[in-house]
């Protein structure tokens, strides 16, 4: 019989049994009886002769093969009827364990939605990002597509922001361009029609659209004959060719269209200045260092390839192949597994604090282990009894905590910076569940083995000795029990110092002066429609009308247009060559490189407050058709005219025939993208000047930004209601989202090492407090006998500042090592910064004074008659 069959039967085996053994002694009753005795004494002489039943019994169980389940079930419902005895235990156990494993459930499950579930493509370890050198341009891309032998390589380019109109209120949306090869790299097909074919890469052949599925349900309801339709984009026609599956969000989740990434060869511009990203898929049986050696020889051909081409320094410098889903998750690997080890520190620290929980607890049951051990008890069977305590507790915390975690992860999730990537992966799976419940059945393991250990360890004379001395306390227990606080006490400084360390750099960041002045400034996106206004002028003038009009607003001071702005999101670089150096289109020099192109109205500076450092800023005078000009940044001069004046000197832009332009000023820096950049190299120039159309309106005002948002919408409405407004933020909003992964990552590492300290505490806490209840009889002894209250005030002071100092010591060591690992979390703040160190252990050991104090002055006020009244 299955053993599950038979224990799920044992009660009918045990009623058989009973049956049987009850048969046997009738038997012998019968017999005696016929033998002439009477029915009492033949039954007497029966079970004399028959032995003890109950004994009987249970040597038959034993020797069942599913005896020892009963003995598991027998000790678990043991353990409930002790935790059930102790409500305090018990609830103050469980809501420690609850926190613990819930937090850590919870993070995991973020790390493994991020960083540990395989992309959602076919063999997603064969999916590789291939940087191809330089600032990866088309050419690159079709030049390796033809020559490359270890991978099948595809391009895109993100951020296609277009227009949709025609069909209702004119929509802002974001998409992407791709080559046809993409979705088979990625090995994804379409739920409804096809993706691109290779000849709908070339102009002009480009009017095919493909859909997201979420776009293709929130926008046209799912309708399956989308296909064929025509969609007005920026004025563009585009006939939908297919839908993408919803699990297809590459390469954002905000992706909701993919259109042909067009490459036309003969135009040189298009070839070298646009950039697209490249992704590949390795070829079988090649490893991804032959791919990394592939690209890394093959850049330098490009100059044989391109002989007419000329490339900027350190061009095969970042020629590199990593795969694919490092490069998607960036740089928030390190935070992420710098979180999970900060919550599993706290776990740590919850599992230390209840194993000296446990300790005392086993202390206070040394009457009954030692009772239970005088019975026929072994030690084995005392350990398990108390680890299934340990580990019924914390399963029914896992329980809970399972549930805590599944219901709140969704909140936690909105909680996240907007920028993690595969965000939407973050789910309660099978392989979160399975951690969950490691996790209990571990940290029932760690908090419980020390106990059951200790309490089974010594002979049962010494436990029956010490069960009649029940207000002592053994030297080994004491050293146990210090030992454990004191290593609560050096996690929670390595974590306490990691969060100061993590604030400090947070307050530094957000201290940083982004080069303008971000008070009362408000900036929107107006992107007139392709159709409409088919031209660069066509698209300036409209959006000056619109910026003409919201100057007569009233609580509006001042207003001016660009091409990109600080933070916006745009990144526009480029190159240029200077005049005097060899030229890198007949010369064979080398190109200058800046971090952004920014073409703007003259009132622009003026409106963001940046200093003007020399020369002149932008007039209305610096028109089209006027002498070409440009502005530049303190970086950029520093960079490229290093102890020269670069006013008046004259530079140009690729292209044949492209003019010179003089330099007429310099502007201090601004931060671009990130205020931890050293210095933005900006190349700025007059929007009437530059054949790439406004889209950012920029206006320093007072009141509620709101109203601004419904008049602008109202104005561009009333010019034109197929133009929409979209992304309308306050520059404070743009800084603040700079900053919103180094602050949740300070804030949740700030919220764990609160935690972590708080259990030292109460781990010192209740060290003391227990010594002190355990010694009450002693203390009103020597109380009696003439000590006075100050010493033992001293005593007990000097042992809790002596496992504080102990910790603290340990913690510190620690946190030398471990803070290394931030160093590049950290901004303007050094890992050993000695001040950090130094205050987080003054303010500690204070916390371990104040946690040893209260129960040593408890003791100290004992009255000599009660203590030694106390049992």
């Amino acid at each position: 019989m299955i053993w599950w069959k038979r224990l799920l039967g044992r009660r009918r085996i045990d009623a058989q049994l009973d049956a049987e053994l009850r048969d046997h002694i009738e038997r012998q009753v019968a017999d005696y009886m016929r033998a002439g005795m009477s029915e009492a004494e033949a039954r007497r002489e029966a079970h004399l002769a028959f032995g003890g039943v109950e004994r009987m019994k249970e040597e038959c169980r034993d020797v069942r093969p599913t005896r020892w389940v009963e003995h598991i079930a027998q000790d678990i419902r043991y353990a409930l009827r002790q935790l059930r005895r102790q409500p305090g235990f018990t609830t103050v156990a469980l809501l420690t364990l609850v926190v613990g494993i819930a937090s850590n459930t919870t993070i995991f499950a973020v790390v493994n939605g991020v960083l540990l579930r395989p992309l959602p493509y076919p063999d997603p370890d064969r999916l590789v990002h291939a940087h191809l050198g330089g600032y990866q341009p088309q050419g690159q891309f079709l030049a390796f597509r033809e020559r490359g032998k270890t991978m099948r390589i595809g391009a895109y380019r993100d951020g296609q922001e277009l227009t949709l109109t025609g069909s209702h209120e004119a929509v802002r949306l974001m998409g992407a361009r791709a080559s046809a090869e993409l979705f088979s790299v990625l090995g994804t097909l379409p739920v409804l029609g096809r993706t691109f074919r290779d000849e709908e890469m070339r102009p002009g052949a480009d009017a095919v659209i493909v859909l997201s599925h979420r776009l293709w349900q929130q926008r046209f309801g799912g309708d399956e004959s989308i296909l064929g339709r025509s969609l007005v984009l920026d004025g563009v026609p585009r006939s939908v060719v297919g839908v993408m599956p919803p699990e297809f969000r590459f390469p954002s989740r905000d992706t909701g269209f993919w259109i042909p990434l067009t490459i036309d060869r003969a135009d040189r511009i298009d070839l070298w200045a646009i950039n697209a990203w490249t992704i590949g898929r390795l070829h079988p049986g090649v490893s991804l260092e032959q791919a990394r050696t592939e690209v890394r020889s093959f850049t330098p051909t490009l100059r044989e390839l391109f002989p007419s081409e000329s490339f900027y320094r350190g061009w095969e410098q970042r020629a590199d192949v990593m795969p694919l889903r490092q490069q998607l998750v960036g740089d928030i690997e390190r935070t992420l597994v710098v979180l999970w080890a900060a919550v599993g520190s706290v776990m740590l620290i919850v599992c230390v604090n209840l194993a000296n929980l446990l300790l005392a607890r086993g202390m206070a049951r040394h009457r009954e282990l030692a009772i239970r051990g005088a019975l026929g008890a072994g030690r084995g069977r005392l350990f398990r009894q108390l680890l299934v305590e340990s580990l019924t507790l914390s399963l029914l915390a896992g329980v809970l905590a399972t549930a805590l975690a599944f219901a709140s992860l969704q909140t936690v999730v909105s909680l996240l910076p907007p920028d993690i990537p595969r965000i939407e992966e973050i789910q309660m799976d099978v392989r979160v569940l399975s951690y969950a419940l490691g996790l209990s059945v571990l940290t029932g393991l760690l908090f419980g083995l020390l106990p059951a250990l200790h309490a089974t360890v010594s002979s049962l004379g010494a436990a029956l000795s010490r069960a009649g001395r029940s207000m002592m306390t053994g030297r080994p227990e004491r050293r146990a029990s210090d030992l454990l606080a004191g290593a609560e006490y050096a996690l929670a400084l390595v974590l306490v110092v990691a969060a100061v360390l993590l604030m400090k750099s947070l307050w530094n960041l957000t201290n940083v002066d982004p080069g303008f002045h971000a008070e009362q400034l408000v900036s929107a996106t107006v992107v007139p429609p392709e159709l409409k206004y088919p031209d660069v002028q066509a698209k300036r003038r409209f959006v000056e009308q619109v910026v003409s009009r919201l100057r007569q607003l009233p609580n509006v001071h001042a207003v001016a247009f660009a091409t990109a702005i600080p933070f916006g999101g745009e990144r526009l670089g480029g190159v240029f060559a200077i005049e005097g150096q060899p030229d890198p289109e007949t010369a064979g020099g080398a190109w200058c490189q800046t971090h952004s192109f920014a073409p703007i109205s003259p009132d622009y500076l003026r409106v963001l407050r940046v200093p003007l450092l020399a020369g002149r800023a932008f007039t209305e005078q610096d028109r089209e058709g006027a002498k070409p000009v440009a502005l530049i940044s303190r970086s950029l001069a520093k960079t490229y005219w290093p102890g020269e004046n670069p006013v008046g000197q004259r530079i140009r832009t690729p292209g044949p025939g492209s003019p010179w332009i003089t330099i007429v000023g310099i502007v201090d820096d601004v931060k671009w993208s990130s205020l931890a950049d050293e210095g933005s190299a900006i190349l700025y120039f007059p929007a009437a000047q530059y054949g790439w159309a406004p889209t950012k309106i920029v206006a320093r005002m007072t009141g509620d930004p709101v109203l601004l948002a419904r008049n602008l919408r109202g104005m561009v409405a009333s010019l034109d209601k197929n133009t929409p407004v979209s992304d309308i933020r306050t520059a404070n909003e743009l800084l603040a989202e700079s900053v919103a992964q180094p602050r949740f990552t300070a804030s949740v590492l700030m919220v764990f090492a609160g935690i972590a300290l708080f259990l030292g505490a109460i781990g010192i806490y209740g060290v003391m407090a227990y010594a002190v209840s355990r010694r009450t009889q002693e203390m009103g002894v020597r109380v009696a006998l003439g000590a006075s209250r100050r010493d033992l005030l001293r005593q007990f002071l000097g042992r809790g500042l002596g496992i504080a100092l102990a910790g603290i010591t340990v913690g510190l060591c620690g946190a030398v090592a471990i803070t290394r690992a931030l160093s590049s979390l950290l901004f303007d703040v050094e890992p050993l910064d000695v001040g950090v160190f130094a205050g987080v252990a003054i303010f500690l050991g204070a916390v371990g004074l104040l946690a040893s104090y209260l129960p040593a002055r408890r003791a100290a006020h004992l009255n000599p008659v009660d203590a030694l009244r106390t049992d």
